[in-house]
């Protein structure tokens, strides 16, 4: 997909190979008519047809050969997709996210229902912080607990239609290339001890910032 900028990657199901796609494409496939109805029969308890559901990676942009593994990762992104079980909290679930964002604690990227209504809660890792960590704080500041399991950079989540959809940052969509490089000065921290004496990086703070419309 040369000079299309893509931002994740999808599987036709579970176990199927995943290719790079871009935010048309993920949001085409969203809408896709076949995509309700497996929805609409896996909630109304049909759960052999979850496996069915197509798939996407939310904390890699890229695989080597389309396999997802950890070994085989090659833009690892430094995200948390949180998982919140149980059913009927989403709408408290995302108020409380919003207002972790308002006061600038969270970095909130997708908030979703599950296709069994649960919620996902997508979040940018803060800078030295391990997803373990990021869960355990995360779950403490909204108030309900996720999954205890964190889960690797080659986890993907099921997709659900847009219906499902109840926040989604344009963040979501920014290029694993131009991602990576931007937390990779900023989470480093031999980099973040040069940058106090160095003028290129914080040149490259400040282009990268504006690329992707954020404060200084």
């Amino acid at each position: 997909m040369s000079g299309v900028s893509t931002f994740t990657c999808m599987g036709n199901w579970h176990g199927a190979p995943v290719v790079p796609v871009t935010r048309k494409e993920w949001e085409e496939a969203r809408r896709k008519p076949s995509l309700a109805e497996l929805c609409r029969l896996i909630e109304a308890g049909n759960e052999e047809l979850k496996r069915r559901l197509p798939v996407w990676t939310p904390h890699c942009g890229a695989f080597k050969d389309n396999h997802r593994s950890i070994a085989d990762a090659l833009l690892p992104l430094p995200r948390l997709m949180l998982d919140f079980d149980e059913k009927g909290h989403s709408a408290e679930i995302l108020s409380r996210s919003m207002e972790l964002q308002k006061e600038g604690r969270w970095n909130i990227l997708l908030v979703e229902e599950s296709v069994r209504r649960g919620t996902h809660v997508l979040i940018d890792l803060p800078p030295g912080m391990t997803a373990e960590e990021a869960q355990k704080r995360f779950s403490a500041d909204v108030g309900f607990t996720a999954d205890a399991a964190v889960k690797d950079v080659a986890r993907c989540i099921y997709l659900v239609t847009e219906a499902h959809t109840l926040y989604v940052s344009d963040e979501l969509f920014v290029s694993p290339q131009s991602y990576t490089e931007f937390h990779g000065v900023l989470n480093n921290p031999a980099d973040e001890e040069k940058e106090k004496n160095s003028v290129e990086l914080r040149v490259l703070r400040g282009e990268l910032n504006h690329s992707l419309n954020l404060s200084p």
